[in-house]
């Protein structure tokens, strides 16, 4: 099919210039149609010029883009939400009709599946479960999907259920992939509505009052949802009346949000999806949405539903969706505040002494201060100590327990903690936003940081040098001390980690990170020391009991987990101790027996480590319950000590800790052995010396630890599996890795475990274990029952995929019950894109001893215990990441490659030189349906024109082997916009 008009190498198709004029234009038709095509070009051409002198310029041809963005093939439910009225009784049949759509080009079949979600209604109760395929016929525009609604003779409020789209085939999603509908319930007397949509206002116009219906949105300020029944509502006089004759309360609304965000340059949007993830700075169903929730380029629309007085709730009303502009409050100077522009300005630190003479509270502390400076979208991170998992440290307030010294809210049971000072203060003030409605108080504390004027944030802290090398992470080193006096000269080093954190769409955050380190020297007062300490602690520790339980032979057993508050380790004797002081456990007077106590494990550390004790009486009793006590020895080590797990610790006992333990236990008639969590941890690491090490022992920090780095082309990637060395299981129970899944996410999709949907409200997520189109790339790696069913290669290069057990060289993991590894190569994982993320998944089984039959091919017990763990492969890219290999030949695009029943898509790196020469062009992209007019210049226009001059335009194709090329002529590509006139442009 034609998709323009040629013209001619003829006189038909000559345009003439008069004398005097320097341009004409020419009328290029271009035939629309309704079929889907990708972009294509045409070529414009000068030639056989007639006149005085005429002659073509060295711009002759140029290049016509024809885009049909228009035709591409979309499909969405016709209206985000429906509403139907239950049934009266159940002989009545009630149902609603949902309307399925295909927009563009219809000419080919396509597919889609059609689904329904329980929300508050459920299938089987309230409405019959549907899922069934919507094929649809060449030509097919819509289908309409029945759903009927069942009749519960219960009096319930209005309640709704999902229908979802996926599965698609032949298309794309639209608009409305998803739609509610609301079950309205007979019996209730009336409808709780809210009189009309609410609006989304900026808080800037929410504090000056000047609340009006708007289209654009600052990124620079949080959103407010203002509902028809809020007194700044634009038409409150009109719609104040109504709510309050609906008794409706405005205080009781509940606020819902959900956010699109661009998918691609030319302005398409995805499908709107719920705010769900409240961070410790925001709540997501509250009134206001702070501004980290979203970048310039971002669409926001807001749910107000109004609750009775009884705490049921009406009908959802949605509000019109708002455009975040790019005009925003603060931007990066270098970078403007675009969809995907990340801002990454340097920050400034500062670490000082404050003189003892001062007379304040802050006197002969050390002072940190950090400024900051401030882009839309961004929230600040600091801390002294690593920040990792972002997600979790934002959601989840138990991960924020280490980070004493930040301006993140600490949770930490620790009794010193009130008396450290974090980076968030009540007091501080610099012009932020004070208190508007619906904030939570720590994004109040946060906020009052924020200088709006200077675009800037500022935090400060005072710690005890004590504090900071206890808590903070910090590290002290004494030059000299004073001759006659009670100071020393010291210095401080103190890391320090700040991270700028973006929303990242459609879900989850983006880190930029940055590290330093603060050297400051000074006289520190009052500071004691001794040989091999910095700085004179006083030796404490905590106590846990976290098992008891009674053995076989009826005796008590307990285990006991201690975390030093000191740098150096509790021990149960050392020669360094007094006669006398010894570690050990005192029974109460009402238990007639004694007990042994002894070491389990121990971090490999002098940094305040945590310890596992076992205690086991040495008599079985009936009665266990009374108040213990335990006696440790806390042994201190000098600063500059590393650890060394070799015989007796080189350190100094300071002091005998005591602890009482309240014990209540009293034996059953049949003793019940005591039952294990099995918890386990997935390593994965670069060195095979570390992998073959038994992590049941302790590892030195010489020995290399976990590893944190990035693997590099040529590495082999070593995994491992493994129950937590804390849980003291021996040889009771041996571990075995059945499968090894690796996988890699579309479009920036972090694949999660949540098969319940619960954890990330994003529905059952399966991580690398089911296939996905959420997925780009997912192989299965191993698999003890069916090697045959394994990926071997991608782009031809091979995993070289191996259980550790299978290889003699690692044969030696046999010996570890509660170890099973594998190993790969990482090479096929640089064929892809730079910055692509894999991540690792894996299937493992736990079993008892016994059932084992040979080496680690055993049979599945119905008492086995099936686990699995995820985490992803951190690669070093260099420029030539993201290029295939000069010998690995590239697929047929019309011919995709199969592996293991997944479609891989190839794409094709366009040749460097092309690239040069469209970076330099301009493009011009031609209306369908519309003539283009192309002006015709003089090359010389400064000479007086006193003949006719004319030159053919020709516009013809090229031959199809040179489409991918541009001939060397080319200058100029000139690109112009859809339109619905004649465009005239000068070339």
């Amino acid at each position: 099919m034609a998709d323009y008009q040629e013209r001619p190498l003829t006189n038909e198709s000559r345009v003439e210039l008069l004398a005097g004029e320097t341009s004409a234009a020419c009328d290029l038709e271009i035939i629309d149609d309704e079929i889907y095509e990708t972009s294509e070009f045409l070529l414009l051409r000068l030639a056989e010029p007639v006149g005085c002198g005429a002659m073509t310029g060295d711009l002759d041809v140029t290049l016509l883009n024809i885009e049909d963005a228009e035709d591409e093939p979309l499909i969405s439910i016709e209206s985000s939400s429906y509403s139907i009225r239950e049934p009266i009784s159940s002989t009545d049949y009630t149902s609603v009709k949902v309307t399925v759509r295909r927009q563009g080009d219809s000419s080919q079949p396509a597919a889609a599946r059609v689904s329904t979600r329980d929300r508050s209604a459920m299938s089987g109760v309230d409405y019959v479960a549907t899922s069934l395929v919507l094929p649809f016929m060449p030509g097919e525009r819509s289908k309409l999907v029945d759903i009927e609604i069942l009749y519960n003779p219960e009096v319930e409020w209005h309640e709704s259920f999902v229908v979802v789209l996926e599965e698609l085939a032949g298309v794309s999603a639209g608009e409305n992939s998803s739609a509610v509908i609301n079950i309205l319930d007979t019996d209730v007397a009336g409808s709780l509505v809210l009189p009309t949509v609410p609006i989304v206002v900026s808080l800037a116009d929410y504090e000056s009052g000047s609340c009006d219906v708007v289209e654009e949105v600052s990124p620079g300020y949080p959103l407010i949802c203002l509902s028809p029944c809020d007194p700044l509502y634009p038409q409150y006089a009109e719609t104040e009346e109504i709510c309050q004759s609906s008794n409706i309360n405005s205080s009781a609304i509940q606020y819902g949000w959900e956010l699109s965000y661009p998918v691609r340059s030319n302005g398409k949007v995805s499908a709107y999806l719920k705010v769900a993830q409240a961070t410790t700075f925001s709540k997501v169903d509250t009134q206001l949405l702070e501004t980290f929730h979203f970048r310039a380029g971002f669409n926001v629309r807001c749910i107000a539903t109004p609750v009775r007085p009884d705490g049921h709730t009406g009908v959802p009303i949605r509000s019109a969706s708002v455009a975040v502009h790019s005009r925003g409050v603060c931007s990066n100077p270098v970078i403007p505040n675009s969809h995907g522009a990340l801002g990454a300005q340097s920050f400034t630190a500062s670490l000082d002494y404050v003189e003892p003479e001062a007379s304040s509270s802050t006197s002969n502390k050390i002072h940190i201060k950090v400024e900051i400076p401030h882009q839309d979208g961004m929230l600040p991170l600091i801390s002294t100590m690593p920040i990792y998992n972002v997600d979790y440290l934002l959601t989840q307030t138990s991960f924020t327990k280490q980070h004493f010294c930040s301006n993140l809210p600490n949770t930490s049971d620790i009794s010193t903690s009130s008396e450290i000072n974090g980076f968030l203060s009540n007091d501080f003030y610099s012009g932020g936003v004070a208190d508007p409605p619906g904030r939570v108080d720590k994004a109040v504390q946060l906020y009052r940081h924020l200088n709006r004027v200077t675009c800037r944030w500022t935090f400060e802290a005072w710690y005890e040098l004590s504090h900071l090398v206890d808590y903070c992470g910090g590290r002290v080193t004494r030059n000299f001390d004073v001759e006659s006096a009670s100071n020393s000269f010291v210095t401080v080093h103190q890391p320090l980690h700040v991270s700028y954190i973006y929303a990242k769409a459609p879900s989850g955050w983006v880190s930029l990170d940055h590290q330093t380190t603060l050297e400051f020297s000074f006289y520190y007062d009052s500071v004691k020391f001794h040989t091999g300490v910095d700085i004179l602690q006083e030796p404490d520790a905590s106590v846990d009991i976290i098992r008891v339980g009674i053995g076989e032979d009826g005796k008590l057993a307990m285990q006991l987990r201690t975390h030093a508050k000191f740098r150096g380790l509790l021990v149960l004797n050392h020669y360094t101790a007094l006669p006398g002081q010894v570690g050990e456990i005192i029974a109460p007077d009402t238990v007639d027996s004694r007990f042994n106590l002894r070491l389990v494990w121990s971090q490999p550390t002098y940094d305040g480590p945590v310890q596992i004790w076992r205690v086991v009486s040495r008599y079985s009793l009936q009665d266990y319950s009374g108040t213990y006590t335990l006696h440790l020895l806390a042994c201190v080590a000098t600063a500059s000590q590393s650890y060394a797990d070799s015989g007796q610790h080189k350190c100094s006992i300071q002091k005998v800790l005591s602890f009482p333990l309240q014990i209540a236990f009293q034996q059953s008639n049949r003793p019940v052995p005591a039952v294990y969590t099995l918890n386990t941890q997935f390593q994965v690491t670069n060195s095979k010396r570390f992998f073959l090490m038994d992590p049941m022992g302790a590892v030195s920090e010489e020995d290399g630890g976990d590893f944190h780095g990035v693997f590099e082309k040529g590495e082999r990637l070593f995994g491992r599996v493994f129950w937590d060395p804390s849980q003291d299981l021996d040889s009771a129970f041996r571990i075995q890795l059945d499968k090894v899944f690796i996988c890699a996410g579309r479009d920036g999709y972090t694949p999660t475990y949540d098969p319940t949907g619960v954890i990330y409200n994003e529905g059952a997520q399966y991580g690398c274990l089911e296939s996905s189109n959420k997925l780009k790339h997912r192989f299965l790696l191993l698999d003890r029952g069916q090697e045959d069913v394994t990926t071997k290669y991608f782009y031809g290069l091979p995993f070289k995929a191996n259980f550790a057990d299978s290889m003699p060289g690692l044969a030696e993991i046999n010996d570890m019950p509660g170890t099973d590894g594998f190993v790969m190569s990482v090479d096929p994982l640089f064929a892809m894109t730079a910055g692509q993320r894999w991540h690792l998944h894996i299937l493992y089984r736990i079993d008892a001893a016994d059932a084992v039959l040979q080496g680690r091919r055993r049979r599945a017990l119905p008492d086995s215990k099936l686990g699995n763990n995820l985490l992803v492969i951190n690669l070093q890219q260099h420029a030539d990441s993201g290029k295939l290999p000069t010998d690995v030949t590239v697929p047929n695009p019309s011919q995709p490659e199969v592996v293991n029943e997944r479609i891989i898509e190839t794409k094709y790196v366009l040749n460097s030189t092309v690239i040069i020469i469209l970076v330099v062009v301009a493009v011009l992209v031609v209306s369908l349906s519309i003539g283009t007019a192309v002006y015709v210049k003089h090359s010389n226009t400064q000479r007086r024109q006193t003949t006719a001059d004319s030159v053919i335009v020709e516009a013809r194709e090229e031959n199809s082997a040179d489409n991918n090329k541009l001939p060397p002529s080319y200058e100029q590509v000139v690109t112009t916009k859809l339109d619905h006139e004649n465009i005239g442009t000068t070339v």
